[in-house]
């Protein structure tokens, strides 16, 4: 095949790449360098770095940066030790997969904007039972969306809905475990940690970085249910929550764009990092089996 006949059939997918990837990204890069609101949207102005000042000297985008650091950490936290330790318990068990996996994968198949509705009807001061009964019998007001408690419940409830995408992948890799490696490795008298240390993680690594890689992602972009819940209130946003209310309504789109750089920057980076960590190790090992 000619070098002009790959390029042509490389150019379909290469323009629609294109189009999708690289021109919003230049674009939004542009904005974000621009004075551009909805009052000027027509005739935007350059200010240069000034979108980026402003945003270094608000306080509500450190809130928000600060809680997006502690909703991810907590989040991908207990979502990887409950998803790796349900997926052990799964692949351990000989009988009732049929029956419990749509049970542990139901969580996952709800849309989020669903999830805050329903659980917002829980924890709600106004209407919600859980929070009703608290405040009758403790006598405290509005407990359960406020402050470090409130943090806990949405890491909770993001813990409850996506757990089971953990669980998934790692109990895909745990199924492609050949069982004759355990069973020499018990010929030769490993105990079960060790099994676990030396064969089990080893080899279910990689499942479990791009596991939580995609969970970074999501949790970093986290949107709906948040929104629903809490609407950005009490610093209780994401940083795509401060980009739609910064765009949306405040109507200052060079301001928003300058948070969706930062964010593409912060994604880029947590990945980079993560893939370093997670899959670093398992690189290195091939490299010296080849």
């Amino acid at each position: 095949m000619s070098k002009l006949a790959r390029i042509s059939m490389l150019a379909p997918a290469s323009v629609i790449l294109f189009g999708v990837t690289f021109y919003p990204f230049v674009f939004n890069l542009f904005f974000s360098l621009m004075d551009v609101n909805i009052h000027n949207f027509n005739e935007p102005r350059f200010n240069g770095l000034n979108n980026y000042s402003r945003l270094f000297l608000d306080v509500n985008f450190w809130s928000t940066l600060n809680f997006s650091a502690v909703y991810l950490a907590g989040c991908l936290l207990l979502e990887t030790v409950f998803g790796f330790a349900l997926a052990l318990l799964v692949n351990r068990c000989t009988a009732g997969k049929k029956f419990w996996f749509p049970f542990l994968l139901t969580p996952m198949m709800i849309a989020p904007a669903m999830v805050g509705i329903m659980y917002l009807g829980h924890f709600d001061s106004l209407t919600g039972n859980l929070a009703y009964y608290i405040q009758t019998l403790l006598g405290i007001s509005d407990p359960l969306l406020t402050g470090v408690l409130g943090q806990i419940v949405l890491i909770l409830i993001d813990t409850w809905q996506w757990t089971p995408f953990i669980f998934l992948l790692v109990y895909a890799a745990l199924q492609a475990v050949p069982s004759d490696v355990y069973e020499a490795a018990t010929i030769d008298g490993a105990n079960a940690w060790q099994m676990f240390g030396k064969i089990t993680f080893p080899l279910v690594r990689p499942a479990l970085a791009v596991a939580m890689i995609f969970r970074t992602l999501d949790l970093i972009r986290t949107f709906d249910h948040l929104y629903i819940i809490k609407g950005g209130a009490d610093g209780f946003g994401t940083l795509s929550i401060y980009i739609y209310q910064t765009a949306f309504q405040g109507g200052d789109f060079g301001k928003a764009s300058a948070v969706t750089f930062i964010l593409f920057l912060l994604l880029s980076w947590a990945v980079r990092i993560m893939f370093r960590i997670l899959m670093g190790r398992t690189l290195s090992a091939k490299k010296e089996t080849t």
